[in-house]
């Protein structure tokens, strides 16, 4: 035993034993590490460490060591003859143990391949509605724009807007992304929020009742409006995939399912740095919510009223953070929620079937399958009459081609309609193709 007593590896025996009983297996691992260093051919030292990795999972460990004993035991040895069966018995437990996670990785794989496929579907409608505070919009598979709601600051000044693929809203601003990837936006434009006419090549936008944030085809992001919390610095970013935005701060979802996020973090609302497998992400004022790709959800931020409590969340497929609640879809078509504020009235939406698409602020809007539209909760100024509402979802890829062209042609100062060239006129111009005015 070397340097060590008799009397010290008898009590490393004991304890040994004791830790074992109450379950603290990794006090065993130690104990039974030092028994080997006293005795390297200890047997029963090698079954208890094999026993504890095995309770702890760490079936490769629990292997190695029932291995050893079975490679150093004596069959000439009288001492302990049953512990040659009892690590047969231990190899057993882990092929049985080893089978049956396996099995669990093959489901929960196909699980996440089931998920992804909804997601993938219901993916375009997220961007057809979106709720704020006093007012709806809603995005027609035409690429026209419909409104609920308050009507102040000229935000609801959309009735002209032709060819629009995604709509975002920042209370008291609306904004729309066209087809060939410019963006148009209408109503307060404090901070500059609404400056985005030069924007080209946006794929995705957000925007928050300060700023306004595009995604551009080449993963990098731009971004207007107020930046006193600094939720404009985006000009950094690479390999985004998506964005959101609220009041202080912006989150961008990177391609590698990481997350990165700048503005006011009193809250906590910017902890999202360790977050991986996200797929989807959603901010509101002071929390984030990010989905995974195995359908559960995290959060981030102030939880006051429990409105980060998505831990036991499953089978989620798209996420919507309001102003102090959570909204979660799922794979079936039901939508749940968590927050137990009694004053923000996000509505009751347990009843809710064939959802695919859900948006949240102090109230909450649903997109049905057939393309009608639910809401409840808040409805002061009319934000939640959108019963209806028809058609409401994206254009199909060939409508949107056809837009792209369509706003390349104008741009050029070609006929829309068919690329012709316009002979101008007294009050219009006249495509010398197909005859049509514009």
């Amino acid at each position: 035993m070397g340097t060590f007593t008799e009397a010290e590896f008898t009590e490393c025996g004991k304890r040994c034993l004791k830790y074992y009983s109450s379950g603290e297996y990794a006090m065993v691992i130690q104990e039974c590490n030092r028994l080997l260093m006293m005795a390297p051919v200890f047997y029963p030292a090698y079954l208890q460490r094999g026993n504890s990795y095995l309770e702890l999972g760490k079936y490769n460990e629990a292997r190695n060591d029932f291995n050893k004993l079975l490679q150093i035991y004596s069959p000439s040895d009288k001492d302990l003859p049953e512990l040659k069966e009892y690590a047969k018995e231990g190899l057993a437990k882990i092929e049985s143990k080893t089978k049956a996670t396996e099995a669990e990785i093959k489901q929960l794989q196909k699980r996440i391949f089931e998920l992804k496929k909804v997601r993938e579907r219901i993916a375009k409608y997220q961007a057809c509605v979106s709720a704020d505070y006093g007012y709806t919009i809603g995005l027609k598979t035409d690429g026209t724009v419909v409104v609920a709601g308050e009507k102040k600051y000229g935000k609801c000044y959309v009735r002209g807007w032709r060819n629009i693929v995604a709509v975002a809203t920042g209370e008291k601003h609306t904004v729309g992304l066209k087809a060939d990837g410019t963006v148009v936006a209408v109503g307060n434009n404090r901070y500059g929020k609404c400056n985005v006419s030069g924007w080209r090549d946006i794929v995705a936008i957000a925007s928050s009742y300060s700023h306004t944030v595009g995604l551009k085809a080449d993963g990098t992001v731009v971004a207007v409006g107020y930046n006193k919390d600094g939720q404009c610095n985006v000009s950094g970013w690479r390999d985004i995939i998506a964005v959101t935005a609220d009041f202080h701060h912006t989150v961008g979802l990177k391609a590698d399912g990481t997350v990165v996020a700048v503005g006011y973090n009193k809250d906590g609302q910017c902890n999202v740095s360790g977050w991986r497998d996200i797929v989807a992400v959603s901010a509101s004022y002071y929390h984030t919510v990010g989905l995974k790709a195995d359908g559960t959800v995290v959060a981030v931020g102030n939880n006051e009223y429990g409105q980060c409590n998505v831990g036991d969340w499953r089978d989620i497929v798209a996420v919507s953070a309001g102003s102090v609640y959570t909204i979660g879809l799922k794979a079936d078509g039901t939508v749940i929620d968590v927050s137990n504020n009694k004053y923000h009235n996000k509505g009751n939406i347990s009843g809710w079937r064939d959802i695919i698409a859900v948006s949240a602020r102090a109230h909450t809007v649903g997109i049905k399958a057939d393309g009608t539209v639910v809401a409840v909760g808040h409805n002061e100024y009319g934000q939640c009459n959108v019963l209806k509402w028809q058609n409401i979802g994206p254009a199909s890829e060939e409508q949107v081609l056809k837009w792209k062209q369509s706003l390349n042609w104008k741009e050029q100062g070609l006929c829309e309609y068919c690329g012709g060239k316009l002979k101008s006129g007294f009050l219009s111009k006249k495509c010398l193709s197909c005859g049509k005015k514009e």
